[in-house]
């Protein structure tokens, strides 16, 4: 009414609205830190137990006759004196360290699995912010949250998937050091090109050819991919993954303890067929969360970010075609990477949204639609 008093704000109520957004911007900010906590927790607690399972215990034997004699290790497995496929830089980089700690073998291969751990998140994170975007805390967190939990049911118990259900079996594995390797990778061609930066490129990819070949298929589609990360075709970034995996392929040819372009491109399929060709069984049901949430890429803002994501994700999915209608079943296994690029393009799109959603410019039904897709994102996860 006219001539009444204007009430003035009550200072205590404004004192705690400020104290609980204080609060709750802290926590957004901590999010990723405390998921990478509670992993690290988690993995701790299967290091106490020492339950391993399927192949730990081949790469175990590995790492074991390593430490043997490092320079001209027989079989692991058998009597023979002939090279081994698992006999990759990492294993022999753990078994060197192993003979210098004086640890056990299979202590030596839990104790990687943390530092894998590490590389993972970390490599994650730095590509993450290499992007280019504005939320790189909350993209971090949403990406280890769809990583861990956006599958369908039966979600595949091998390597090189990471989801919560096989993950801390896994982590030991050569092909966790080899994803999160690549992250690092990746987050170096996101740079601008030189040659010194292009040539420790190329000696880092070998190593990932190296270790796990499927994981180098992945790391191939995303140096191609990420040629177009900006929109558009970067010949300079192009030259630069040409030259990235030309330089690899020729180091990895002179790897001493086994014949690489013989183990990676011969005609071995045939050792892949019983386990591998699962990676074509039942395929949707066990990833359709993904499929169902990337419409959702089109809605609000961020469009178009991670569109050399995209352009990676679709070449593994012709790469998975292909090995089906080829029967080269091992080339399967890179489904798992299409999911974990369709889930890392839902994070950055998921990181734009709650921005949305807590800009006072954003109202009606651009606001609840960020949130609400938030929410069926995450909802998915936790049914799926």
């Amino acid at each position: 009414m006219i001539g009444e008093a204007v009430q003035s704000p009550d200072p205590e109520a404004m004192k705690e609205d400020l104290g609980l957004g204080r609060r709750l911007s802290g926590f957004m900010r901590c999010r990723w830190p405390l998921v990478a906590a509670v992993l690290f927790a988690l993995y701790g607690w299967q290091m106490a137990r020492g339950e391993w399972v399927h192949d730990f215990w081949e790469y175990g034997a590995a790492v074991k006759e390593l430490m043997r004699d490092i320079g001209s290790p027989r079989h692991p497995l058998l009597p023979l004196d002939a090279p081994h496929f698992s006999y990759s830089p990492y294993l022999v980089s753990a078994a060197w360290l192993g003979r210098l700690a004086g640890g056990a073998p299979v202590a030596v291969l839990a104790w990687a699995g943390l530092f894998n751990l590490g590389l993972i998140l970390a490599g994650l994170r730095l590509f993450i912010a290499g992007t280019g975007c504005p939320r790189p805390r909350a993209a971090t967190f949403y990406a280890l949250v769809l990583w861990l939990l956006l599958w369908g049911a039966g979600a595949w118990q091998y390597s090189a998937f990471y989801h919560l259900g096989v993950l801390f079996w896994v982590l030991p594995y050569p092909s966790s050091f080899a994803f999160g390797l690549s992250w690092l990778i990746l987050w170096q061609h996101l740079k601008k090109p030189t040659a010194i930066r292009t040539a420790a490129m190329g000696l880092l990819t070998a190593a990932v050819a190296l270790t796990h070949p499927v994981t180098f298929l992945f790391l191939s589609a995303s140096l191609a991919g990420l040629v177009f990360q900006g929109g558009r075709f970067d010949g300079r970034k192009a030259l630069q993954a040409a030259a990235v995996l030309g330089i690899a392929l020729a180091v990895a040819g002179f790897w001493p303890y086994f014949p690489f372009w013989q183990i990676a491109f011969g005609d071995n399929s045939a050792a892949y067929v019983a386990s591998d060709s699962s990676m074509y069984d039942h395929w949707f049901v066990r990833t359709w969360p993904v499929w169902v949430c990337l419409p959702l890429l089109a809605l609000g803002p961020g469009k178009g970010r991670g569109a050399g994501l995209g352009v990676a994700m679709a070449l593994l999915a012709v790469l998975y075609a292909l090995g089906w209608l080829t029967g080269t079943w091992y080339v399967g296994r890179v489904i798992s990477h299409v999911a974990l690029l369709g889930q890392l393009l839902l994070a950055l799109r998921m990181a734009s949204w709650e921005w949305a959603a807590f800009q006072s410019g954003y109202f009606g039904i651009r606001r609840w639609s960020s949130v609400a897709a938030i929410g069926f994102v995450l909802a998915l996860g936790l049914v799926g």
